[in-house]
């Protein structure tokens, strides 16, 4: 039988020997056994050109992790809002650059750590900042002029001359004698540089009227009833029986929605409204103008329909003028009499003096 020893040191263990160096634990990310909060954190308003406009972000500015097994991760959101979105972080960064961010808008921001094995660490508190580019109002509009037409109106504009905060002009339209609401009276806003002079249609620039003679200006084109006379520039109706002042020919309507507008003056008794005719087709409200005025309203004719008029009572004496008669479209600004207002905004939408308003009536 053959036997093998061992020396007695070879049951001997030394750790200093044997251990060798002790690997890095998550023990090390604080003598706490917790993930600090993040130092040093900030945030400041920046601007970059994008598209030729001064455009803001943040910069966020924060300490180096005690340890190398954090890392940085940051978030941030409109504070009306309750949603955050996270802003990316270099590796080993000490700044970081949110996206673009909207001029007057207040902002919350907020970083923490994170560890190698993904526990999270405590969001610092929030840094809030509102990016304010230009904090210096436009000068008022040099001229601000309007004329109503057939399914829109058009603006004319002059600006200050010098004017370096102006950015753009936010247009309203409220119903007349309604006061300005910027909320729900808002139209658009359109970029303005000073010095200069441009107008803006609201509606469709491309609608035309569809009456020949429209302002009576010759006795021509319309087909007058009993009673219908046309001179001096206007169609009147003496008192005796109903009757209709026509104006056929009209290419083939559509079964759509046609505005109509007429001046009634002179009147002393009856009534008269517009309609298509043959058959007969009156407007969904039917309007008798009753009174002296500017008369709106609506009709959707049968398809094929060619003639346009006016019918009055047997009572009706007066007279019409500047009749208009065209087929609504989507891009028609909408009918009725209405007060436009212009308020020139720096690139911060600090607005200036407002001008206004300026009454018109669109067909």
């Amino acid at each position: 039988m053959q036997v093998q020893t061992m020396p007695e040191e070879a049951y001997a263990w030394v750790p200093s020997i044997e251990e060798g160096t002790a690997p890095v634990g998550e023990s090390s990310e604080s003598a706490a056994e917790t993930i600090p909060v993040p130092t040093g954190f900030g945030a400041t308003v920046q601007t970059r050109l994008v598209a030729g406009f001064q455009v803001p972000y943040a910069l966020l500015t924060f300490d180096a992790p005690p340890f190398a097994s954090l890392t940085v991760e940051a978030q941030y959101k409109k504070t009306a809002d309750s949603l955050w979105s996270t802003i990316p972080v270099a590796e080993d960064a000490t700044t970081a650059e949110s996206p673009i961010l909207s001029d007057g808008t207040q902002y919350e921001f907020q970083i923490r750590y994170v560890s190698l094995s993904n526990r999270d660490g405590a969001w610092t508190s929030s840094v809030t900042l509102t990016p304010v580019i230009d904090s210096t109002a436009p000068l008022t509009l040099s001229t601000f002029t309007m004329t109503g037409g057939n399914g829109r109106g058009v603006i004319s504009f002059a600006t200050a001359g010098g004017d370096s905060h102006l950015n753009r002009i936010a247009i309203y339209r409220a119903p007349t004698g309604v006061a300005l609401n910027k909320t729900t009276h808002y139209v658009t806003r359109i970029g303005a540089a000073p010095g200069t002079t441009f107008s803006y249609t609201d509606g469709d620039s491309t609608i035309v009227n569809l009456l020949v003679n429209p302002d009576f200006a010759v006795d021509a084109t319309w087909t007058k009833g009993t009673g219908w006379t046309i001179s001096a520039g206007a169609a009147h109706k003496a008192a005796g029986v109903q009757s209709n002042l026509l104006q056929p020919g009209l290419a083939a309507m559509a079964s759509a929605t046609y505005r109509y507008g007429v001046t009634v003056s002179g009147r002393t008794a009856g009534t008269i409204r517009g309609f298509v005719f043959t058959p007969t087709v009156f407007s969904a409200s039917a309007i008798l103008y009753g009174s002296n005025g500017t008369y709106l309203d609506k009709v959707i004719p049968a398809s094929g329909q060619t003639q346009f008029g006016f019918q009055a009572t047997s009572t009706y004496d007066g007279n019409l003028d500047n009749a208009v008669f065209f087929q609504e479209t989507a891009a028609c600004a909408p009918q009725g009499v209405w007060d436009y207002y212009a308020i020139p905004e720096n690139v911060s939408g600090i607005e200036g003096p407002q001008s206004g308003p300026q009454t018109i009536t669109i067909y």
